[in-house]
């Protein structure tokens, strides 16, 4: 991944949309293969084989990787158990989301502390075939550096104090209010429960829950 100075890919953009399923697997595998030094990754949900294997060959090729998962969903359901079980075998730190919150439905990965991926989708087969999902890839660097914080605070149990002014939604942190004001700031169009491209200025949101763990990208800033 080249990146030049000031938080910009190598085509001088901070940031760059993935669309699900077009651009498939093969997108975040891209990412993962790309670290040099750290991933950081925080999933509701990890069941992609693809996934899986490019993040055992970014372990082993010296890149220290780092894996959150929820432990189960708010009906019990224990998606992440195999994937913990596979990574952890082969040497990679894996450890489950803070037990402070009901449930992380963060979806979450940093390249480097350079790039981080926020998404709608779960890194599932399901998401990369089926599903109409999003994720922006962000190259700006306070961006950057509040996803990491949240990742070491939750990884270190410590309270996370989020910074709500670089561009980022987070649950639970009055995250309705903020979500209310993004609406708020549309100028044409009204916006449903859905994803809208047509409010002024452009926006990404992940829809949030309301007492868990979630960061959504607005485009605010």
């Amino acid at each position: 991944m080249t990146q030049t100075q000031g938080g910009l890919n190598h085509l001088h953009h901070q940031q760059q949309l993935l669309v699900m399923p077009d651009d498939g697997a093969v997108a975040v595998v891209a990412l993962i293969d790309a670290a040099q030094e750290t991933l950081r990754l925080k999933q509701f949900k990890l069941q992609s084989e693809t996934v899986e294997h490019a993040l055992i060959r970014a372990h082993q090729r010296g890149v220290q990787v780092r894996v959150m998962l929820n432990p189960h969903t708010s009906g019990g359901d224990r998606w992440n158990d195999e994937a913990y079980g596979r990574l952890g075998a082969c040497g990679i730190e894996v450890a489950w989301t803070s037990e402070a919150l009901p449930l992380t439905h963060e979806k979450s990965l940093v390249v480097d502390s350079t790039c981080v991926l926020v998404a709608t989708f779960n890194l599932s087969d399901k998401y990369f075939t089926e599903t109409r999902d999003y994720g922006v890839v962000s190259y700006a660097v306070p961006v950057v550096e509040q996803v990491i914080a949240g990742f070491e605070a939750d990884w270190n149990r410590s309270f996370f104090h989020p910074d709500l002014t670089v561009g980022l939604v987070w649950s639970s942190v009055r995250s309705r209010g903020q979500m209310a004001r993004i609406v708020d700031m549309a100028l044409e169009s009204g916006v449903s429960a859905g994803l809208r491209a047509d409010v002024a200025p452009p926006h990404f949101a992940a829809l949030v829950y309301g007492s868990g763990r979630c960061a959504g990208w607005s485009g605010c800033n």
